[in-house]
């Protein structure tokens, strides 16, 4: 039990610094290009740092496993790998990453994948959580993935507010029209 409070907690403080660090406050202290490399490599750091941690924690499994849950868990993470690299049709992978300086005044883009789904990468990353939680049913990642979801209104919510103030009356006409995570398919 003492493993699931501590990994929650560490969810709480990645995902407190992870909205920290998005601030205007914190950009506006590096070059554009700087602050994404310095951001995603802080990021991925506490990631892995949870992840090892995990690791570490004897956790039960919450169900059992059979080829069935593996298949399903193998394609929901597929389909999420492969709703992720849609969307960097969309953006710059280094640009994102921080490899590359990221253009300040990029036109709102609304096309591909964004036709169906205004925040694909968190598609994705919801079918990759989803299938990692089949392949490995354990309640340590039962709670991993809760706290994920839960975030997930809270980083929506953020990021939309930067792009209405970047965007304005486009990307609110974009946003009453298009659904934020699960596309509307027909």
């Amino acid at each position: 039990m003492e493993g699931l409070i501590l990994v929650s907690l560490f969810w709480v403080l990645y995902f407190s610094l992870h909205s920290f660090l998005a601030t205007d406050f914190v950009k506006r202290r590096f070059s554009s290009q700087w602050f994404r490399l310095f951001y995603n490599t802080v990021a991925l750091l506490s990631l892995l740092a949870i992840v090892l941690y995990m690791a570490t924690v004897d956790s039960p499994f919450v169900f059992g496993k059979t080829p069935v849950t593996d298949f399903f868990a193998f394609s929901l993470a597929a389909y999420g790998v492969i709703i992720i690299r849609l969307s960097f049709r969309q953006f710059s992978l280094r640009a994102f990453l921080g490899l590359k300086r990221e253009v300040e005044d990029i036109e709102f883009k609304s096309g591909g994948i964004l036709e169906r789904v205004r925040h694909p990468i968190y598609s994705g990353t919801i079918l990759l959580c989803l299938g990692f939680l089949l392949y490995i049913p354990k309640m340590i990642n039962l709670v991993t993935v809760v706290w994920i979801f839960a975030y997930l209104p809270i980083g929506i919510w953020l990021e939309e507010k930067k792009l209405i103030k970047k965007y304005g009356r486009d990307y609110e006409e974009y946003r009453s029209r298009v659904p934020a995570v699960f596309p509307k398919l027909f």
